[in-house]
């Protein structure tokens, strides 16, 4: 080998953000990772279970029941809690959308949203 190699190690990936959005491709099939941080659930979803809405560039939560929402994982030991979303249209937005973000209030709707602009 003639030249030096940079090599990749293993970081731990630390964000003080309530709210990421990963786009991931597993077998063909697009979906989005959500991870919630800081305990951001209990207050926008305490059911455990999460649905979304897309207005511009705002992404809407809003508690929902078990038979129409998306369950979020067991809290862990840092208080995140993560699903997995098969959603054509929300796979899409994300796709240009990904990141991480901090939760805010819309006083006029009542629901919680991170603004992705």
């Amino acid at each position: 080998m003639s030249k030096k190699l940079d090599w990749i190690i293993k970081q731990k990936y630390v964000t003080k953000k309530d709210i990421s959005f990963n786009r991931c491709v597993n077998k063909n099939r697009e979906y989005v990772s959500l991870t919630m941080r800081n305990n951001v659930s209990k207050t926008i979803a305490p059911t455990g279970y999460v649905i979304f809405a897309i207005d511009g560039e705002r992404v809407y939560f809003s508690e929902a029941t078990k038979e129409i929402g998306y369950k979020l994982s067991d809290k862990g030991i840092s208080g995140s809690v993560s699903t997995q979303i098969y959603n054509d249209d929300f796979t899409k937005f994300i796709r240009y959308h990904a990141g991480d973000y901090n939760i805010e209030y819309d006083f006029k709707n009542k629901l919680y949203f991170v603004d992705t602009e």
